[in-house]
C-alpha cells in the first residue's frame, strides 16, 4: 500500500493530509469470514458530518442502514429523554424502516424484545436476513458514548465497543469519518444545551483526549474527513462503500435528498444540499485552551490539519 498527500481545501484554506491510500484494496475485515453475515461499521464521533453522510449511503439501492448504535445506547438516551430510547435501537428502526426483513411469524419475539439495549444477537440476525434477501447491512455507531460520553455518562471506555461486541459472530468491515477538531467542537456547542460542559476548560480538556484517542484508532484504519466530503461527496462515498463492502451507487446523488431515515442532527436530516457549514471561530478563551493543549497540538500533528489561529 502506498502513502500519497492528499491535497485538500476547507475553511481555513489549504491543508496536506497525508493518510494511507487504501483506494485500490479490496475489503478487510474482523471476525469469521463466511460463516457469519457481513457487517459494515462507520465510526464518527457526535458532529462530524455522520448524518449527512449516513443519508448518502443508506440511500443506495439494496442497503439497509441503522443509524447511532450502542448496546447501551436505548437506555442512557431514555435516562435524559424518557420515551426516546428505542428510536436508538436496531430492532425499533429496521422494523420500522425495514419491514421486509420481517414476517407475521415475527411478531411475538419482536412483541417481547428489549427496546432498551441492543442486543448483539438481534443485530446478527438483521444483519442476516439483510444478506438473505441481497442487501448490505451498514450501522452507524454511536462511539461518543466510547470517547467522551458526556451528556449520557462521566466515564468511559475508550474503545469502539460495537465493533468488540460484534466481531465475536460476525464479519466486521469498517471505515471512519474525522473533522477538523475546531469545527467540531463548535458544531458540538451550536449543537444545543446536552453539550454546554464544552463551554468549560475542563470540557475542552476532557473532548481534546476523547478525539485524540479516537483519531489515533482512526489513523491505522481508513478514513474520510467531512472535508473531503463536503470537497468531492461522490469520491468519499465511493470510497466508503467499497471499504464497508457494499457495492457502489452512483444514483445515491439524485436520491440521497428525499432519505430521512435516519437519527441525528435535525438539520442535517433535511439538508437538500452538501456545502461547509458556515465559519465560525472560537472565543479568545477557548482559543487559549486549545492552543497550550498537547492534545490539540497532537491531533493536528497526527491528521496533518492546520490550526486556524
Amino acid at each position: 500500500m502506498a502513502t500519497q498527500t492528499l491535497r485538500q481545501h476547507d475553511m481555513h484554506g489549504p491543508i496536506s493530509r497525508a493518510h494511507t491510500d487504501h483506494s485500490s484494496d479490496t475489503t478487510p475485515g474482523v471476525g469469521h469470514e463466511g460463516t457469519a453475515p457481513p457487517i459494515g461499521i462507520i465510526h464518527g464521533l457526535a458532529r462530524c458530518g455522520g448524518t449527512i453522510i449516513s443519508r448518502c449511503l443508506a440511500s443506495m439501492k439494496n442497503v439497509v442502514m441503522l443509524h447511532e448504535i450502542h448496546e447501551n445506547g436505548p437506555q442512557l438516551v431514555n435516562g435524559l429523554f424518557p420515551g426516546a430510547g428505542p428510536r436508538f435501537n436496531a430492532l425499533y428502526q429496521a422494523v420500522n424502516w425495514y419491514p421486509f426483513l420481517f414476517s407475521d411469524e415475527d411478531r411475538p419475539w419482536i412483541a417481547k424484545a428489549n427496546l432498551q439495549t441492543n442486543d448483539p444477537k438481534i443485530l446478527t440476525e438483521i444483519a442476516g436476513r439483510a444478506f438473505r434477501s441481497g442487501k448490505s447491512l451498514i450501522i452507524r455507531d454511536w462511539p461518543h458514548l466510547d470517547f467522551l460520553g458526556r451528556p449520557f455518562l462521566e466515564t468511559t471506555n475508550g474503545n469502539l465497543s460495537l465493533k468488540e461486541t460484534l466481531k465475536a459472530t460476525s464479519y466486521i468491515s469498517e471505515a471512519f469519518i474525522l473533522r477538523h477538531p475546531v469545527d467540531q467542537y463548535l458544531s458540538m456547542l451550536a449543537s444545543g444545551p446536552s453539550h454546554a460542559y464544552l463551554l468549560e476548560a475542563r470540557g475542552i480538556k476532557r473532548y481534546l483526549a476523547a478525539y485524540l484517542a479516537f483519531a489515533e484508532i482512526a489513523g491505522k484504519n481508513r478514513y474520510i474527513t467531512y472535508e473531503d466530503f463536503v470537497a468531492v461527496p461522490e469520491t468519499a462515498i465511493e470510497n466508503l462503500s467499497r471499504w464497508l463492502g457494499v457495492p457502489f451507487d452512483p444514483e445515491f446523488k439524485e436520491k440521497w435528498q428525499d432519505y430521512n431515515k435516519v437519527t441525528g442532527d435535525q438539520l442535517r436530516k433535511n439538508a437538500k444540499t452538501i456545502s461547509p457549514s458556515s465559519p465560525r471561530g472560537l472565543h479568545p478563551t477557548q482559543q487559549r485552551l486549545f492552543g497550550k493543549s498537547p492534545d490539540y497540538a497532537a491531533i493536528l500533528d497526527l491528521l496533518k490539519y492546520r490550526s486556524p489561529f
